[in-house]
C-alpha cells in the first residue's frame, strides 16, 4: 500500500559576505573609524558579530574601547576603538567579523586589520 506523493520544498536563503577592503591605517590615540559592511553584491548584514580581537603587544587602549567578544551590533560598534602605540613601529589590532543577515544566517568569519603608526611617524594638525 502507497500513500500520496508529497513534495517538500526547501528554501536556503542567502548568507551576508564581508567587505575584505575595510583594514585601515590609523595614528596613535586616533579613533579606528571602522565601519563594517558587506561586498555589495550579497544580501545586507542587520548585525555583526566580533567573534575576536588580537591586540599586539605595546598597543594599550585609549579611552573606552567596546567589549569584544560581542553579537548582534551594528556596524559602527568598532568605530570609536582608540589605542596608543608609543613604540618607534606601527603595531596591530585584529578582528574577526561575522556577518548575519535579517533571517538569522550567518557569513563566514573575515579577519580586519588596523594598523596603529607610532606617535614618531603620525604627523597630525592640532
Amino acid at each position: 500500500m502507497s500513500g500520496n506523493a508529497k513534495i517538500i520544498t526547501i528554501t536556503i536563503n542567502p548568507e551576508p559576505v564581508v567587505s575584505a577592503g575595510l583594514d585601515a591605517i590609523v595614528c596613535s590615540d586616533v579613533v579606528t573609524g571602522l565601519l563594517l559592511n558587506t561586498n555589495g553584491s550579497s544580501v545586507s548584514a542587520a548585525t555583526y558579530n566580533i567573534a575576536a580581537q588580537t591586540v599586539d603587544a605595546g598597543l594599550t587602549p585609549a579611552g573606552t574601547n567596546v567589549a569584544v567578544p560581542a553579537n548582534g551590533v551594528a556596524a559602527n560598534y568598532l568605530a570609536t576603538n582608540r589605542y596608543t602605540n608609543t613604540g618607534a613601529i606601527p603595531l596591530l589590532v585584529t578582528y574577526t567579523v561575522i556577518p548575519r543577515s535579517t533571517a538569522g544566517c550567518l557569513g563566514n568569519p573575515q579577519s580586519y586589520y588596523v594598523y596603529d603608526q607610532s606617535r614618531t611617524s603620525c604627523f597630525q594638525w592640532p
